[in-house]
């Protein structure tokens, strides 16, 4: 009231500052050790008055990111807007996860605007090559190519290209870009066809990605032929020393082998031969042999027999050959067989094959479990890397066992075996070491 007796009413409104980011969260994606990513946001004043910005400052004050622009306290009109730089370092040689927000601080009080993160590590892929060997002129084959992330962080794989593209003309399951999680593969086919003999054809596909470790190509060969051989191998595996269980009682176990031969033409004065049976327990009938094989034709079978005659492993080669143009052709498979006692217990063996590992991927330890723990297995215990050298060798009877790596392995793909000293008979599984 006032001294003239008039009432008088103020009334006074209160608009809060305040302050958006645009976007409100920043993800810089994968960062490799030392990579240094900046990226802006934008912050605006939604309001009708102008607000004022003291500083900017990070919540958790994380090494790993800064706030590059600097020019603070700064003050932003209704409905204007000012551009920010932030930037992301993967300071350590650490896979890991970080995070912080980026506060601003207003006059009256601090409002978090937007959130920046980042995950690190060095992403670690390994490509297979693929070998044709030597096959038909004119003749299409196929090989599958794996690809392995071998490191702890996702690798991604956008790019590819080989340069001959006459020999090796196309290949499937390979829709770049992709991405393989920790431990994860990948299988792509790659096609091959020779267009002429003798002549060796080789080219390299060249990937791109986040990575540059461990092996980002792979190697691709192969040879073209006219006409050849071709025999296959045979494996009797476990058989009793016992001739009462023989197929024919004289010649041992029975077998078969197929006979062929590669290409459009026809091999004469076919002959068939076993070679480096040093005891003399594979066999066949010669009569059985035929005089001439025509290329592409359907294989013919040959009967080969096998004669145990103590507890051991045996291995031979058959050899096929033929006269094509006055010239030999041959090639050459193997036959293999274990000789075991009469009493042994194949049991044994069928769990040996079906064993288990765990942990997989594993970092120091593994434990191998079979299907039944109460029998007791004897068997030796080989790890080996992708180029086939042996890291650890052991032998083990017992039940189910910890193996425990007393040195530093490193990270990557490997293979246990498992060889049955009874019936050396051997099974593998693929691991992944961290």
């Amino acid at each position: 009231m006032t001294l003239s007796g008039k009432t008088v009413t103020r009334t006074w409104e209160y608009i809060p500052e305040d302050i958006i980011a645009v976007p409100s969260k920043i993800d810089f994606g994968l960062l490799k050790p030392g990579d240094k990513v900046t990226k802006q946001f934008t912050l605006k004043n939604p309001t009708n008055i102008e607000v004022t910005i003291n500083k900017l400052k990070l919540k958790r004050n994380l090494k790993e990111f800064i706030i590059e622009s600097k020019d603070f306290p700064c003050t932003i009109a209704a409905g204007m807007s000012k551009t920010i730089d932030v930037s992301a370092t993967a300071i350590k040689d650490v896979p890991d996860f970080y995070y912080d927000y980026v506060i601003a601080e207003l006059p009256c009080y601090d409002i978090e605007i937007d959130t920046l993160s980042f995950k690190s590590g060095d992403p670690i892929v390994w490509i297979a090559d693929a070998n044709w060997g030597t096959i038909p002129v004119n003749v299409e084959r196929v090989k599958t190519v794996e690809i392995i992330n071998q490191g702890s962080v996702p690798v991604i794989l956008d790019k590819m290209d080989w340069q001959d593209k006459v020999h090796f003309p196309r290949i499937e399951n390979l829709n770049l870009p992709i991405t393989l999680q920790k431990g994860e593969t990948h299988e792509f086919q790659v096609y091959y066809k020779a267009d002429v003999p003798g002549v060796t054809h080789k080219t390299t596909a060249l990937f791109e990605g986040n990575t540059t470790k461990t092996k980002l190509y792979s190697d691709w060969e192969g040879q073209g032929m006219i006409v050849g051989t071709l025999i296959t191998s045979y494996n009797w595996y476990n058989k009793k020393v016992d001739e009462k269980l023989f197929d024919d009682p004289i010649l041992g176990y029975k077998g078969f082998v197929e006979l062929s031969a590669i290409g459009n033409t026809k091999l004469i004065n076919v002959n068939v031969k076993i070679e480096n049976d040093v005891d003399g327990v594979f066999s066949f009938n010669q009569s059985e042999v035929p005089h001439e094989i025509v290329g592409d034709a359907v294989a013919i079978p040959l009967t080969v027999y096998f004669k145990p005659k103590t507890e051991k492993a045996y291995t031979a080669l058959i050899t096929l050959s033929g006269e094509f143009n006055s010239s030999v052709k041959s090639f050459s498979a193997v036959l293999k067989g274990n000789g075991i006692a009469t009493d042994i217990d194949n049991s044994t063996i069928s769990n040996l094959r079906n064993f288990e590992i765990t942990p997989n991927p594993t970092k120091d330890y593994i434990d191998i479990k079979f299907n039944d723990p109460k029998l007791i297995y004897n068997y030796q215990l080989k790890l080996i890397n992708l180029d086939g050298t042996i890291i650890l060798s052991k032998e083990i009877i017992g039940e189910n066992q910890r193996i425990i790596f007393n040195k530093k392995i490193p990270t990557g793909v490997y293979f246990i075996e498992l060889i049955d000293n009874s019936s050396c008979q051997i099974f593998s599984k693929k691991i992944i070491i961290e």
